[in-house]
């Protein structure tokens, strides 16, 4: 999800000088309150900066007279208060994780500082007194019916009434200080009187209802001093009230007026008493409505997709595409509907074309199931302005997906109907966005280092920030790209030793063998995202934007790009640095030959085109008709198009003598030399492969199974006559024995000083098979390795 990273910084700069601290240590052997008027008042669980070091947890005394804390702890966090630890009656203590970002983010000195973390998702935390006897403790969560906004939105959690039961949701709220927090001051959201009535189980009937149907809204309520209302909306029109009529007990209802076919209802529930009004969603919610959507009765072939907007806010996007303008609307599929989203045009490309494409950001810890692989928080709507046969890029996603570049499991995209505001908008291609959900699928969250590139990547002249957007983690340190970007800038045997220790080759190989393959020429300075993994120290390269392949030119690129650094062509230097190395451009040959035969097989990517377009025609055909697009398309013509760019790709690489052909059915690989003992420890092992052959050979999907467990990534090719590496630690290894060795992959388990191992090819055959250790075997000493001697010989032979 998109940080709010602009307001924190803000609030930094304004926090610039230290904060006064109301909270004083105190002689502990003046009179003492008593314990329980120290509760937990506020808590900074999930920063939106991402960074931990940004948490803190406030404890307030509500009585006049201090309180002496020397002794007490926490579960939750671990900490225990040093001896003489007090604090001031009416005062506050504050706690962080990180004392240093404490100081920068709010200024002043927490009073101490705890291990561990606040959890992001909720947790008990509970605070005890020297006795263990608890004092107070809250069960905070991230989602309803607690406070949305404290969730990752740069807001704290505050205590309303530190009277009341602080284990109680109400009596909690997202914080609504100019800074979104207050440490060491009165909460923003401090009142007395306890809190508000309780709204729950809140629901509409019927969830489809005919055309001007009336909707029932009911829900629960207690502790209201008058009736409660449903305040709703019909699509954007002005907000009304309605009085709740009581159904017995503590149950209400109202009817909300219907609305034509395929419009938007929206509703939100509110009482009242003498503490405060309760709405249901919550005002620090991250949505605004629940919502309806009166079935439209258009029956569509593919998925559809209906959002609305007003039309004021739809015009002002529209009319100014290139403001990146964000405004807010609702979101309907299959029955669901998602208030408070926020769209944007999107593509830099994109906002000048007639149909441009399409953000949808929903609001945060809100979600919607498209039947993919788990519900999604972010996605795009892309126009294919470029691409009117629409089944480019989803043909291009397969192959990189089917060559392992990115995860097979996920559907990257779909033809979608969009409807806007109950009225057809046009045929639209629904794309997964490597934002939110799938960094954490995909395992590119965490410390995960993530980059996407924008116009001019490797252009020194531009600023970082402007050639590179971040998104992970989100803060703005673009140190560690600035350290590759340079070491891709050097020359010779430095870039190439530099890219040894630093870039993950075979996975590059693999990504620009597909690039080639589908003819992704809008590549040489955009259109991908850098991945930096923290357990490698390696970078990696995956692909973006692929309207432009498979013949659908652009971008300064001439040749017939069998490679994606062809002379002459404007290229990208990532893909020029590791091309310009003659192992390495063997290796890729050889991969390319792997990922032609597989990818461009005959009629395999037609037969793709047909299952993925065919039902969407009827829609294509309306689309067509919908925008302005030059040439009179139809599908026919289209599709007649595409395949024959197909051929053209198949007819290139057939024809270009650089392409070797196919490897042998079973080829030779030898096991060569083991580290089963290394001075360096366990994450200093190693496995060796050979390749006695004449030939470059591609052992993508081998495996090595007993002690170990391998499975060769995909891109993986022994040169001729060359060897491979294999590892158990990448930074230990590379500690050990430098980092100018190639580094293959990376096995689990630890190598044995006796034991078998076995490699298969990806069939499942048997390459090689060695049994190592025991009587007559060499015993290495001094972290000696066992090497082959003859790779032709009977390697089982001691």
């Amino acid at each position: 999800m998109k940080s709010r990273r602009g307001k924190i910084l803000s609030r930094t700069i304004a926090l610039g000088a230290p904060l006064v601290v109301v909270a004083a240590l105190v002689n502990p052997l003046q009179a003492s309150a008593a314990s329980t008027d120290v509760v937990i008042n506020e808590l900074m669980y999930n920063p939106a900066t991402g960074n931990d070091g940004d948490e803190f947890l406030e404890l307030y005394n509500q009585g006049s007279a201090p309180v002496d804390l020397s002794g007490w702890s926490f579960s939750g966090i671990t900490l225990t208060f040093a001896a003489g630890t007090t604090i001031a009656g009416n005062g506050y203590v504050v706690v962080s994780k990180d004392a240093a970002r404490y100081q920068v983010t709010y200024g002043g000195t927490p009073n101490a500082v705890y291990t561990g973390s606040l959890s992001n998702g909720g947790e008990a935390i509970t605070l005890k007194d020297a006795t263990a006897a608890v004092i107070d403790t809250v069960t905070y969560s991230d989602r309803a019916p607690w406070p949305g906004t404290p969730d990752g939105q740069g807001d704290s959690l505050e205590l309303v009434d530190p009277t009341a039961d602080n284990t109680d949701y109400l009596d909690w709220a997202g914080s609504t200080a100019a800074l979104g927090y207050t440490p060491r001051a009165q909460n923003s959201v401090r009142r007395s009187g306890g809190v508000g009535p309780r709204i729950t189980a809140v629901s509409a009937s019927p969830t489809a209802p005919a055309p001007n149907q009336a909707v029932t809204v009911t829900a629960t309520v207690t502790g209201q001093t008058s009736a409660p209302v449903v305040r709703y909306r019909i699509d954007f029109n002005a907000e009304q009230t309605i009085a709740m009529t009581n159904a017995g007990g503590d149950t209400y209802t109202a009817n909300v007026p219907g609305a034509a076919a395929g419009h938007l209802i929206r509703y939100r529930v509110a009482a009242t008493n003498s503490a405060s009004t309760s709405l249901v969603p919550r005002t620090d919610d991250t949505t605004v409505y629940q919502g309806v959507v009166v079935p439209s009765g258009i029956s569509s072939p593919i998925r559809m997709l209906e959002w609305f907007i007003s039309d004021a806010d739809y015009n002002t996007i529209t009319a100014s595409p290139t403001a990146d303008i964000i405004r807010k609307a609702a979101i309907a599929y299959n029955g669901t509907v998602i208030d408070n989203v926020s769209v944007n045009i999107r593509g830099a490309n994109s906002q000048s074309s007639p149909k441009p494409n399409w953000k949808f950001e929903l609001p945060h810890n809100y979600s919607i199931d498209f039947g993919l692989v788990e519900p999604v928080d972010e996605f795009a709507m892309q126009g294919d302005w470029s691409d009117k046969s629409h089944g480019r890029p989803m043909l291009a996603w397969d192959a990189y997906k089917r060559a392992g570049v990115i995860s097979s499991t996920a559907e990257q995209l779909f033809p979608m109907r969009t409807q806007r505001n109950a009225q057809f908008q046009g045929f639209y291609t629904y794309l997964d966005l490597f934002d939110g959900t799938w960094r954490d699928r995909e395992g590119y969250s965490g410390t995960t280092q993530f980059f996407k590139s924008e116009t001019g990547a490797f252009d020194p002249n531009r600023p970082i920030a402007v050639r590179f957007e971040k998104k992970n983690p989100e803060d703005t340190d673009f140190s560690p790209l600035q350290s590759f970007l340079s070491g891709i800038a050097l020359t010779g045997n430095a870039q190439r030793d530099y890219l040894l220790g630093n870039l993950d080759i075979p996975q590059v190989i693999n990504m620009l063998a597909v690039t080639a393959i589908v003819d992704h020429e809008d590549f040489s300075s955009k259109n991908f995202y850098f991945a930096l993994r923290p357990e490698t120290g390696r970078w990696s390269m995956i692909p973006w934007d692929l309207d432009h392949t498979w013949g659908n030119g652009c971008c300064g690129v001439n040749s017939t790009y069998v490679t994606p650094a062809e002379t002459g062509d404007r290229t990208n230097d990532l893909a020029r640095a590791v091309l310009a190395v003659p192992q390495w451009r063997e290796m890729y040959f050889r991969r390319l030959r792997t990922l032609v035969n597989d990818i461009l097989a005959p009629a395999r990517m037609e037969a793709l085109y047909d299952a993925y377009m065919g039902p969407a025609q009827p829609v294509t055909v309306q689309d067509y008709a919908a925008w302005p697009y030059t040439g009179s398309p139809t599908y026919a013509s289209m599709r007649t198009q595409l395949f024959n760019a197909l051929q053209a790709r198949r007819n290139v690489f057939a024809n270009d003598s650089r392409v070797p052909s196919s490897q042998p059915a079973s080829p030779n690989i030898v096991i060569n030399e083991i580290q089963h003992s290394p001075t360096g420890g366990t994450g200093a092992e190693f496995l060796e492969l050979s390749n006695p052959n004449s030939t470059a050979i591609d052992i993508s999907g081998w495996t090595i199974s007993d002690g170990i467990s391998l499975t060769v990534q995909p891109g993986t090719v022994i040169p001729a006559n060359g060897t491979m590496t294999f590892v158990s630690n990448d930074l230990t290894f590379k500690s050990t024995y430098g980092s100018t060795v190639f580094v293959g992959g990376r096995f689990t388990g630890d190598l044995a000083a006796s034991e078998t191992l076995t490699l298969l090819r990806a069939d499942g055959s048997t390459a090689d098979a060695v049994t190592y250790g025991g009587a007559g075997w060499p015993v290495p000493t001094a972290g000696q390795s066992l090497e082959l001697t003859n790779p032709a010989a009977d390697n089982n032979d001691p």
